[in-house]
């Protein structure tokens, strides 16, 4: 296997900054062909540079710029040992908790294309170009009872993934919302809730790269 160069090493550096300093989700976010960010980017750098990277490779350098920033945080003082043990097991833990989001999404909009005679990329593509549920079973000749049953169908199955158990009246409230766009079209695709199932969730309080609550971002 090509040993990766000096100019490689600092490529594969510079990306894992700056895929951790947008948030450990960021690294393994999908493009929406199912191929993660680091492995689009292990590729790049295979491409370019005549190596072998894989995507672990991307991930274990990402974790190990990361761990550095947050030892040279806890030696200037900016924050504890504890935080940033825990900064750093959340990004380990983050492809878990990826691929448990997107299983999840998955089984919310699987329903809801079957009863329209869509696949699901086709139905996120009309939703991502700013059509609602209803508009598009509206073009597709589906009532909006059968639509209705269909959301609160993958509703539920989303919240089975999750480990989640909303009443069948949340279910009913959230499936007239999404049908409606009242949450935009992540409302169905990606969307994230509050604690009654229903509503968005309030963003954090900002910390270092959008982890952890009330911390001072890196840097003076």
């Amino acid at each position: 296997m090509k040993r990766p160069t000096n100019r490689t090493l600092a490529l594969l550096a510079a990306g894992a900054v700056a895929i951790g300093g947008g948030g450990a989700a960021i690294g393994v976010a999908t493009s929406g062909g199912g191929e993660t960010l680091d492995a689009q980017m292990a590729d790049a750098l295979n491409k370019n540079e005549g190596t072998h990277l894989t995507e672990a490779d991307l991930q274990q350098a990402r974790q190990d710029v990361f761990k550095a920033r947050l030892d040279a945080e806890v030696k200037a003082g900016r924050i504890t040992r504890a935080q940033a043990d825990e900064m750093l097991q959340r990004m380990k833990d983050e492809p878990q908790r990826r691929a448990k989001h997107e299983a999840a999404e998955a089984a919310r909009i699987a329903p809801v294309a079957a009863a329209l005679g869509m696949t699901p990329d086709a139905l996120r593509a009309e939703l991502r170009g700013g059509k609602t549920l209803a508009k598009v079973a509206k073009e597709k000749g589906v009532t909006r009872a059968k639509l209705l049953a269909a959301i609160k169908k993958g509703l539920a199955a989303e919240a089975k993934a999750e480990g989640r158990t909303p009443t069948d009246a949340q279910l009913n409230a959230m499936a007239a919302r999404v049908a409606d766009g009242r949450l935009g079209h992540r409302g169905f695709n990606g969307h994230h809730r509050g604690p009654d199932g229903l509503g968005p969730m309030a963003p954090p309080p900002p910390g270092p790269w959008g982890h952890g609550p009330g911390m001072a971002p890196f840097g003076p």
